[in-house]
């Protein structure tokens, strides 16, 4: 009896990282960390994004998260997708942080703000491999210092999603 049950223990000390641990829809998610929280004006960060499929679409999001103290309510952003075969989009896009109340829009964890956008939905890439995802802020100062990180999800579209 001893022995089933740490058995038992064992075999769902295993498993429960897996369960947890994984997202179904998830294909790519990833952050840049900024360095003392300054996105410098010229600096891009660069993803690469292996698509699997091409007969499904996705869910491409960008990824911001801020201090509360982020100057603005809103964020530019001139995102690129680079095919294996070299096409290139671009992209200049706005996401706000906060409504026009000042509430935040995003996840808030202490001082730090979480953002989700939603930059393309229910896309289909027209070819399988590594894009080159690239994101750089347009804001009018040259630094936003109050900036943690910055990154892209991919995800499967479901179908109940429009």
């Amino acid at each position: 009896m001893m022995k089933r049950n740490r058995f038992l223990f064992f075999a769902l000390f295993m498993l429960t990282p897996l369960l947890f641990s994984c997202s179904g829809n998830q294909v790519f998610s990833e952050q840049y960390t900024f360095n003392s929280e300054k996105w410098q004006a010229k600096q891009a960060v660069t993803f690469d994004i292996e698509i699997p499929k091409i007969d499904i679409p996705y869910n491409v999001f960008a990824n911001i998260s801020a201090k509360e103290t982020f100057r603005t309510s809103n964020i530019w952003l001139v995102i690129s997708a680079k095919a294996p075969s070299g096409a290139i989009q671009t992209d200049t896009v706005q996401f706000f942080l906060a409504d026009a109340s000042g509430k935040w829009l995003g996840k808030k964890r202490g001082s730090k703000i979480d953002c989700k956008f939603l930059y393309k939905r229910q896309i289909k890439f027209v070819e399988t491999g590594v894009y080159k995802f690239q994101m750089q802020h347009a804001m009018r100062k040259n630094d936003e210092p109050i900036l943690y990180s910055a990154g892209f999800t991919v995800e499967k579209a479901t179908k109940n999603q429009p």
